[in-house]
Protein backbone atom coordinates (compact mmCIF):
# COMPACT_ATOMS: atom_id res chain seq x y z
CA UNK A 1 0.00 0.00 0.00
CA UNK A 2 1.46 3.39 -0.95
CA UNK A 3 1.89 6.33 1.44
CA UNK A 4 -1.21 8.16 0.15
CA UNK A 5 -3.40 5.12 0.73
CA UNK A 6 -2.00 4.73 4.24
CA UNK A 7 -2.76 8.39 5.05
CA UNK A 8 -6.29 8.03 3.65
CA UNK A 9 -6.85 4.87 5.68
CA UNK A 10 -5.59 6.55 8.87
CA UNK A 11 -7.78 9.60 8.27
CA UNK A 12 -10.91 7.54 7.69
CA UNK A 13 -10.25 5.22 10.63
CA UNK A 14 -9.59 8.19 12.87
CA UNK A 15 -12.70 10.12 11.79
CA UNK A 16 -15.37 7.46 11.57
CA UNK A 17 -18.04 8.94 13.80
CA UNK A 18 -21.35 7.56 12.56
CA UNK A 19 -19.99 7.01 9.05
CA UNK A 20 -21.19 3.80 7.50
CA UNK A 21 -18.34 2.01 5.82
CA UNK A 22 -18.10 -1.14 3.79
CA UNK A 23 -15.44 -2.22 6.27
CA UNK A 24 -18.12 -2.36 8.98
CA UNK A 25 -20.08 -4.89 6.94
CA UNK A 26 -16.91 -6.88 6.32
CA UNK A 27 -16.14 -6.96 10.05
CA UNK A 28 -19.66 -8.24 10.78
CA UNK A 29 -19.23 -11.03 8.21
CA UNK A 30 -15.85 -11.92 9.68
CA UNK A 31 -17.60 -12.58 13.00
CA UNK A 32 -19.70 -15.34 11.41
CA UNK A 33 -18.63 -18.97 11.56
CA UNK A 34 -18.14 -20.69 8.21
CA UNK A 35 -21.55 -22.38 8.54
CA UNK A 36 -23.20 -19.07 9.45
CA UNK A 37 -21.52 -17.44 6.45
CA UNK A 38 -22.96 -20.13 4.18
CA UNK A 39 -26.38 -19.37 5.65
CA UNK A 40 -25.82 -15.64 5.07
CA UNK A 41 -25.09 -16.35 1.40
CA UNK A 42 -28.23 -18.52 1.19
CA UNK A 43 -30.32 -15.60 2.42
CA UNK A 44 -28.91 -13.47 -0.40
CA UNK A 45 -30.90 -15.72 -2.78
CA UNK A 46 -34.23 -15.23 -1.01
CA UNK A 47 -36.38 -12.57 -2.71
CA UNK A 48 -38.49 -11.88 0.40
CA UNK A 49 -35.35 -10.87 2.32
CA UNK A 50 -33.98 -8.69 -0.47
CA UNK A 51 -37.03 -6.38 -0.58
CA UNK A 52 -36.65 -5.46 -4.23
CA UNK A 53 -32.87 -5.61 -4.43
CA UNK A 54 -31.64 -7.88 -7.19
CA UNK A 55 -30.44 -11.29 -6.03
CA UNK A 56 -27.06 -12.61 -7.07
CA UNK A 57 -26.47 -15.66 -9.21
CA UNK A 58 -25.61 -18.79 -7.27
CA UNK A 59 -22.36 -19.07 -9.22
CA UNK A 60 -21.26 -15.66 -7.87
CA UNK A 61 -21.96 -16.70 -4.28
CA UNK A 62 -20.78 -20.33 -4.18
CA UNK A 63 -17.07 -19.78 -3.66
CA UNK A 64 -17.23 -16.12 -2.66
CA UNK A 65 -15.27 -15.11 0.41
CA UNK A 66 -16.44 -12.48 2.87
CA UNK A 67 -14.77 -9.57 1.11
CA UNK A 68 -16.17 -10.80 -2.23
CA UNK A 69 -19.69 -10.67 -0.80
CA UNK A 70 -19.15 -7.11 0.43
CA UNK A 71 -17.91 -6.13 -3.03
CA UNK A 72 -20.92 -7.75 -4.71
CA UNK A 73 -23.35 -6.01 -2.38
CA UNK A 74 -21.65 -2.61 -2.68
CA UNK A 75 -21.43 -2.80 -6.47
CA UNK A 76 -24.98 -4.09 -6.89
CA UNK A 77 -26.89 -2.27 -4.18
CA UNK A 78 -24.69 0.64 -3.09
CA UNK A 79 -23.92 1.23 0.56
CA UNK A 80 -27.46 1.84 1.79
CA UNK A 81 -28.80 -1.33 0.19
CA UNK A 82 -25.85 -3.44 1.32
CA UNK A 83 -26.27 -2.28 4.89
CA UNK A 84 -30.05 -2.71 4.87
CA UNK A 85 -29.90 -6.26 3.50
CA UNK A 86 -27.00 -7.22 5.76
CA UNK A 87 -28.95 -6.09 8.83
CA UNK A 88 -32.10 -7.92 7.73
CA UNK A 89 -30.22 -11.16 7.04
CA UNK A 90 -28.38 -10.99 10.35
CA UNK A 91 -31.69 -10.41 12.16
CA UNK A 92 -33.14 -13.50 10.49
CA UNK A 93 -30.08 -15.42 11.63
CA UNK A 94 -30.66 -14.23 15.22
CA UNK A 95 -27.37 -12.33 15.18
CA UNK A 96 -28.68 -9.09 16.63
CA UNK A 97 -25.28 -8.62 18.28
CA UNK A 98 -23.82 -8.06 14.82
CA UNK A 99 -26.73 -5.88 13.71
CA UNK A 100 -26.08 -3.64 16.71
CA UNK A 101 -22.42 -3.38 15.73
CA UNK A 102 -23.36 -1.88 12.35
CA UNK A 103 -23.86 1.89 12.09
CA UNK A 104 -26.98 3.62 10.81
CA UNK A 105 -27.13 5.14 7.33
CA UNK A 106 -28.36 8.54 8.55
CA UNK A 107 -24.91 10.06 8.93
CA UNK A 108 -25.02 12.13 5.74
CA UNK A 109 -21.30 11.63 5.16
CA UNK A 110 -21.38 10.24 1.66
CA UNK A 111 -17.92 11.56 0.81
CA UNK A 112 -16.29 9.64 3.64
CA UNK A 113 -18.30 6.57 2.70
CA UNK A 114 -17.11 6.75 -0.90
CA UNK A 115 -13.52 7.30 0.23
CA UNK A 116 -13.67 4.32 2.56
CA UNK A 117 -15.11 2.07 -0.15
CA UNK A 118 -12.37 3.20 -2.52
CA UNK A 119 -9.78 2.39 0.14
CA UNK A 120 -11.28 -1.04 0.81
CA UNK A 121 -11.01 -1.88 -2.87
CA UNK A 122 -7.31 -0.87 -2.82
CA UNK A 123 -6.48 -3.19 0.08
Amino acid sequence: MNEGAVRLKNFICGHRGATVMAVDILHALEDLTDDDFKEFKWYLQQCDILEGYQKFKVSKLEKAKRHDIVSLMMNGWKLDGALKVTKKVLCNMNRTDLVESLPDTNSGTEGAVNASWFLLRLL
